[in-house]
């Protein structure tokens, strides 16, 4: 079964990705948002947190996980800073934002998809 038969779900991820790449091709400094990111972060732990209180486990202790994402929003902001003020050549700049995406990987791949590798996704 295909969920998409008049392939119009991929035709418009097409024109998305392909917006992205333009827009990407014509910035100095590579538009990552690790502000958004790390924000999104923190509301999944807060969310987390508050089911886990909600069904009664409060033995669950968030404090580790709440602590690295609150150290992550603070780079965050201090990468987003490095890239609005970037100016000359932004090659170290960018080669360092585009290291951080394989960074957030696992090596070893996804737990239970030893089809899905990191070594395949950092090695671009």
């Amino acid at each position: 079964m295909n969920a998409d038969p008049t392939f119009v779900y991929e035709q418009q991820m097409a024109r998305v990705f392909g917006l992205e790449v333009l827009h990407m091709a014509d910035t100095d400094v590579l538009p990552y948002d690790y502000v958004t990111y790390a924000k999104q972060i923190q509301a999944y732990l807060f969310a987390a947190q508050a089911r886990a209180r909600d069904v009664s486990m409060v033995s669950l202790d968030f404090d580790a996980a709440l602590g690295a994402a609150s150290r992550f929003a603070g780079e965050a902001m201090s990468v987003m800073a490095k890239q609005l003020a970037a100016k000359g050549d932004t090659t170290a700049l960018n080669a360092s934002l585009r290291a951080v995406e394989s960074d957030l990987l696992a090596p070893e791949g996804l737990p239970g998809r030893t089809w899905f590798p990191a070594h395949h996704i950092c090695a671009g």
